[in-house]
Parts: structure tokens; C-alpha cells; sequence
């Protein structure tokens, strides 16, 4: 093998190289992705499950406002309770 060829064979592993990092680089790439698109679909979950929370708790917090007790009564209720 002359000094060309050689040189022209180093030229062509090394673009062989760089090829298959660069199909590497673009599957690891497209798994990003992915996973980035998962992420975002369980965030909007995540945010919607805080919002049905938050109204839930909303709801329970009127629903117990509507019952109260006398100063009296709750004497009453914590003697009981011991």
C-alpha cells in the first residue's frame, strides 16, 4: 500500500466512524425525545389530578363550614371523646 491509499483508507474508517457516532447521535437523539414527550404528557396529569384536588378540597372545606358546633356542644363532644 502506497502513502495515498493509506491515507485514503484511514479517510474512509474515519468517515465510517463518524457515521455510525452520527446514527448513534441520532437514535440517543430521537429516545430524548421520547422520553421528553412522556414526561410532558405526565405533567399535564400531574397538574390536572392538583387541580381536581384543589377543588375537592374546596368543596369539602364548605361542606364542613356548614357544620359547627356551640362552645357548649364541643365541651360536650371532647368529654365524651376521653
Amino acid at each position: 500500500m502506497d502513502s495515498s491509499t493509506h491515507h485514503l483508507a484511514a479517510i474512509a474508517s474515519g468517515c465510517n466512524e463518524q457515521a455510525q457516532a452520527t446514527n448513534e447521535l441520532t437514535h440517543n437523539l430521537a429516545q430524548i425525545e421520547e422520553v421528553s414527550d412522556q414526561v410532558v404528557a405526565i405533567s399535564q396529569q400531574l397538574a390536572q389530578g392538583a387541580q381536581s384536588l384543589s377543588q375537592l378540597t374546596n368543596e369539602l372545606s364548605r361542606d364542613c363550614d356548614k357544620f359547627t358546633l356551640a362552645e357548649d356542644e364541643l365541651s360536650t363532644t371532647e368529654k365524651r371523646s376521653r
